[in-house]
């Protein structure tokens, strides 16, 4: 078992998905429906007693197949939509929008997606601003499965501010006339014991009264489908059996679709919430089960990571993602110097991509001038870093993780964050080195972000501090002769900006600072190694 979430160590981690699967029987019963099955007959899935009494309620749409619904399909929602917590074995993101093509068989352009891991700063305007952007693309299928999370869940001054802010999502849901796919508010009750407890989910009397208005205002919408998301989310928090299409899932692998925060869905999750939607289309007579994969584990092999979601590792592309990263700083800074609000959503956004590896103190220094905007937008980076924190605490946290969580904590300058993160960098690195210079230059950018900063977090962070100064003086030495090799001068006037940074990134100076902060953290035998190896002239 992790010791973190309780979850099997082999349902927790991005690349068992297919360990998972095996676990799967087939069998009959179950208040969820059929999904295309895991293993097993897919032709013996059947309707959720939800969807029939759905069905039976009011008119379904009659396709003959599924050609027309899933002509322009398109996401829209929070973080689970936006794959905030869903990695494939390779690293790589899985969103709904992914999940769904993995699922969709016949021809349709790839789902497109606007669901964002911001929702929750304001689940009121980024709903809105999704439904906007979503009617805009017309769509002939718009899937919003966790658009309602965040409204009933996200910090509020009250219970009945939560509903007021679930009435006005719904109403902006309203202006979509196409099929929509949404889904009710499962409880969290278990993520209040994370980290993720200063966000103050909602009361459980509150989550009641907000199903029943999602299940009362979809009743009134003919082209609404409801999916019992709460419904899936406990049977897989509970480790209890659940059934997809033709077999059903026994509980230990039902866990693996909650990612380790248990706030989120892993990318096996993601999928199997993807076939869940799906399948009650099929309830309805809006999609024909030969329109999808015939198992969970096909759609699984068949879907293709978001494009331009790299593992961190893949040095491919990189200087391509760092014209994106400079252009979407570029564009946070031009909103803040207007003191647009939007500027802390793309700030955020920007974050989000990935620290960029080469410009840590850029993003610092923004969320430093986001925060100081007002105190409501110095909360709300706070509740990110709540977010961050238990991203990278999870079994599954990968190097981008730890550096966001550093990235954050110093640009709030959170003295007791930027110690904890400096600590759970340097266990994953005492785990697993850096194996490819990407990786290692995201450690080195998390540690740029802490010099300075705060003298104990900066000296917990390394935990060889011996090796790291040797490899800044090898690096340092190469950098130098590949520049005499190319005839290149590259001094710098001492007392002009170039030349201050140069002294100052030098190894004799870094090596001086750490061995101060290695000092500060109470490493006296690791400063002492240190400074052995600096000059001593």
């Amino acid at each position: 078992m992790s010791a973190r979430s309780g979850t099997p160590d082999s349902v927790g981690r991005a690349g068992d998905e297919r360990n998972a699967l095996s676990r799967s029987s087939a069998g009959e019963g179950s208040p969820l429906g059929g999904v295309a099955s895991v293993t097993g007959d897919a032709t013996r899935a059947g309707p959720s007693q939800a969807a029939r009494a759905s069905a039976s309620a009011r008119p379904a749409r009659q396709e003959k197949d599924g050609t027309d619904v899933l002509a322009r399909p398109v996401v829209i929602g929070a973080s689970v939509s936006a794959g905030a917590a869903s990695r494939d074995h390779q690293g790589r993101t899985v969103d709904l929008a992914v999940a769904l093509d993995g699922w969709i068989t016949s021809p349709h352009p790839p789902t497109r997606s606007f669901a964002s891991s911001a929702t929750f700063l304001d689940p009121v305007a980024e709903t809105r601003r999704q439904v906007e952007a979503a009617t805009q693309a017309q769509p002939s299928i718009v899937f919003a499965l966790d658009v309602c999370f965040w409204p009933v869940h996200a910090k509020a001054s009250s219970e009945a501010e939560r509903l007021a802010r679930l009435d006005s999502v719904l109403a902006a849901l309203a202006a979509i006339d196409a099929p929509l796919v949404l889904g009710d508010v499962p409880d969290r009750d278990e993520a209040r014991t994370t980290i993720l407890a200063g966000l103050e989910l909602s009361a459980p009397a509150t989550r009641i009264e907000a199903n029943e208005r999602i299940r009362a205002w979809a009743a009134a919408r003919p082209h609404v489908v409801l999916v019992p998301l709460a419904e899936f989310v406990r049977r897989a928090a509970a480790g209890e059996e659940l059934r997809l299409a033709g077999a059903t899932v026994e509980g230990e692998t039902a866990m693996a679709f909650l990612a380790p925060d248990r706030l989120h869905a892993s990318a096996l999750g993601v999928s199997a919430l993807a076939g869940v939607a799906l399948d009650e289309l099929v309830a309805r007579g809006l999609l024909q089960r030969t329109s999808l994969a015939p198992t969970l584990a096909v759609a699984i092999e068949r879907r293709a990571p978001i494009p331009g979601s790299l593992p961190i590792e893949d040095e491919a592309n990189v200087a391509e993602q760092q014209v994106v990263v400079v252009q979407r700083l570029v564009d946070a800074r031009k909103l803040l110097a207007a003191q647009d609000p939007a500027a802390l959503e793309r700030g955020i956004e920007l974050v989000e991509m990935v620290p960029s590896r080469l410009s840590s103190p850029c993003e610092m220094q923004l969320v430093r001038d986001l925060a100081a905007m007002s105190s409501a937008a110095r909360r709300t980076l706070e509740s990110y870093l709540a977010t961050c924190a238990l991203r990278a605490v999870s079994a599954d946290a990968r190097p981008a993780d730890y550096a966001r969580w550093v990235l954050v904590a110093a640009g709030l300058r959170d003295t007791s964050a930027m110690r904890a993160a400096a600590q759970a960098y340097r266990d994953a690195l005492t785990r697993n080195a850096p194996r490819t210079s990407g990786e290692q230059r995201l450690a080195d950018s998390a540690y740029d972000a802490l010099d300075g900063t705060d003298d104990i977090a900066a000296g917990l962070f390394w935990p060889d501090p011996e090796s790291t100064m040797k490899r800044w003086q090898r690096e340092a030495d190469d950098h130098a002769a590949a520049l005499r090799a190319a005839g290149i001068a590259h001094a710098a006037a001492p007392d002009s900006v170039k030349g201050k940074a140069a002294i100052r990134r030098a190894p004799p100076a870094r090596g001086a600072r750490l061995v101060t902060y290695l000092r500060a953290a109470g490493r006296e035998d690791d400063a002492t190694n240190v400074e052995a190896l600096l000059p001593t002239s």
